[in-house]
């Protein structure tokens, strides 16, 4: 009779580490994209530039990005959202240079998590009979982000680093980009894909917390 067999938690991260080391695209992308801004990170470091007001102008030009794809401009949504995303791998570089602070990472969590619950509405307010697909992408981003805010505040910081994460900043980017591109039917198959990649990720991530947790309180 054959024996049914239960995956343990330690089974399971290291299904989701395999996952993670293939999913995630953010350290990639960030090794081919900051050799270019280096130099621009150096002379707004020396400036005095805050990485606080890139912050914040990275949120504008996220905020027009969602402006943008709310009037069908989808290539101009697109080139706005690239340079939204280039102000935040910006930011991190000369934060980095001068040196971070605890409103910094606030401001940067919190106002790249505006930009991505915009960016779903907008795509509502353009494809209003694929309203029902944005909402449920909108839950699944948010989702997904409650498990890495809340190990922000909650988890020390050799753990928090340990906690995965599925979606990241350039998985989103890419389904975002997708959906511009893409014709007006495939919008829904786009949207409800990585709405339940983002909800398995959030399971993921929550799992992979908690097993962090415990092994800092057995430490």
């Amino acid at each position: 009779m054959p024996v049914l067999v239960i995956p343990g938690a330690g089974d399971l991260i290291a299904f989701a580490n395999g996952l993670n080391a293939m999913a995630m695209l953010d350290t990639r992308i960030k090794q081919i994209v900051t050799s270019p801004l280096d130099p621009l990170a150096d002379g707004l470091a020396r400036m005095g530039g805050g990485a606080n007001a890139l912050t914040v102008v990275g949120f504008a030009i996220g905020l027009v990005a969602a402006a943008l794809i709310a009037d069908e401009s989808f290539l101009m949504g697109i080139a706005f959202l690239t340079l939204n995303r280039l102000a935040d791998v910006l930011d991190g570089m000369v934060a980095r240079r001068m040196g971070t602070t605890p409103i910094g990472g606030f401001l940067d969590a919190s106002l790249d998590l505006f930009v991505y619950a915009a960016i779903p509405f907008a795509f509502a307010l353009a494809h209003q009979q694929d309203a029902l697909a944005a909402c449920f992408l909108l839950m699944g981003l948010m989702v997904s982000a409650i498990p890495g805010l809340v190990a922000r505040a909650s988890m020390p910081e050799q753990a928090k680093r340990r906690v995965l994460t599925l979606c990241g900043h350039s998985e989103t980017f890419i389904a975002f980009a997708l959906m511009c591109v893409a014709p007006r039917w495939m919008f829904s198959l786009i949207a409800y894909f990585y709405g339940a990649l983002c909800f398995f990720s959030a399971g993921v991530s929550f799992a992979s917390a908690v097993v962090q947790i415990r092994a800092t309180e057995k430490s």
